[in-house]
């Protein structure tokens, strides 16, 4: 994952030359496994996969340091990572003037944790709300690619979004022509992007996923940053049959934007590979996202039943046979109010056929509601 690294410490180093400036970049000895394990054990949290790989080569590390510069910036090693007073929060890096700190969201809903700004003269509960990257990794490559594109100050609280706002006094002398032909190559690329997704769109309805895999290729070589992309390729990857690349591309857009449908088709996979509990996570996650959504405009609400089902199949499988009917009742009821009949009534079916090793009380009062359902046939 960090291959690109060296990679980019040359180009700042060269950078910095231009400037008089001497960068140096101090990388401790890896962690252990054990030790990290150890650490999130005492800490009661995992850490993000994209940090304990980085722990596994470099358990802390020092970047852009220099006598004649005024900050550098510090990511911890296992021994300095602590919970802020945000619980939820842990803070992973500052610079040297300790002015600035970062840390990781972390949360149940993604695979990754998303990288915000600690900022101490906001509100402790207004942190998770101060993003600046969707991983670990995202945030190490905006720091770098500060200095490497736009050849300015290495500030990693500020989101690439904002990079272009600076002033003139900000940049490390840019040059205005270098920053308008990088407005003019944004503009061409992008053309070309919208061009690609578009015949990879087409290709799709036309059921090429093969071609459609292509074009949403190419347009990740030019955006690796638009997750949408790795959604769209992970549900042709998926219906081309190629499961382990579908399953990589949605652990990395949920990792970075999770959407509802991206849990499903991630959800259905696992269910293939035979991680059930991972399957039955899954579902769960796309349901309660679609029923927020609803709170704006869904659309469609059957599509919640289908996975009502999907995760009633997994439960079914691992001797969870009451919560299989609760969700199989519930996409009943859905289905009956959009008026899908051939669902509703192949739902009620399933009920029937689902073994309840019950006491008799909870087995009748299944029992009545299925009469009562199937005098509507």
């Amino acid at each position: 994952m960090y291959n690109w690294m060296s990679k980019k410490i040359g180009q700042a180093k060269q950078i910095a030359s231009k400037y008089d400036i001497e960068w140096s970049f101090v990388f401790e000895p890896p962690a252990s496994l054990e030790q990290i394990n150890d650490h999130e054990l005492s800490l009661d949290i995992v850490f993000p996969p994209s940090y304990r790989e980085f722990l596994m080569l470099h358990n802390g590390m020092t970047l852009f340091l220099s006598e004649n510069y005024s900050t550098a910036i510090k990511i911890y090693g296992l021994s300095e990572i602590k919970r802020s007073e945000n619980q939820s929060i842990f803070v992973f890096s500052d610079d040297t003037n300790r002015e600035f700190h970062s840390g990781f969201h972390i949360s149940k809903e993604h695979y990754e944790s998303k990288i915000v700004k600690c900022y101490y003269d906001y509100p402790y509960e207004d942190w998770p709300f101060l993003v600046i990257a969707n991983s670990f990794d995202q945030w190490l490559k905006r720091i770098f690619n500060a200095v490497t594109f736009w050849e300015i100050d290495p500030k990693y609280w500020l989101t690439a979004y904002q990079y272009s706002g600076w002033s003139q006094d900000n940049i490390l002398r840019v040059s205005k022509n270098r920053f308008l032909e990088y407005l003019s190559e944004s503009s061409q690329e992008s053309q070309i992007i919208k061009d690609l997704v578009c015949r990879g769109n087409q290709k799709r309805l036309e059921k090429d996923f093969h071609s459609a895999i292509e074009y949403f290729n190419r347009a990740i070589n030019i955006d690796p940053f638009n997750y949408s992309y790795f959604s769209s390729r992970g549900y042709l990857l998926f219906q081309a049959n190629q499961i382990e690349k579908a399953l990589s591309d949605y652990n990395y857009s949920i990792s970075n934007y999770p959407m509802p449908s991206d849990y499903k088709y991630r959800g259905v996979i696992r269910h293939q590979l035979g991680d059930l509990w991972g399957a039955a996570q899954d579902f769960t996650c796309a349901i309660e996202h679609y029923w927020t959504w609803t709170s704006y405009d869904l659309g469609d609400p059957s599509i919640i039943a289908d996975i009502y089902c999907l995760r009633a199949q997994v439960l079914v499988k691992v001797n969870r046979g009451i919560g299989a009917v609760e969700d199989l009742k519930n996409a009943a009821i859905i289905y009956d109010h959009c008026h899908r009949s051939s669902e509703y009534e192949a739902t009620i079916i399933k009920i029937k056929e689902i073994h309840l090793d019950w006491d008799e009380a909870e087995i009748a009062e299944v029992e009545d509601w299925l009469k009562h359902q199937l005098q509507r046939f």
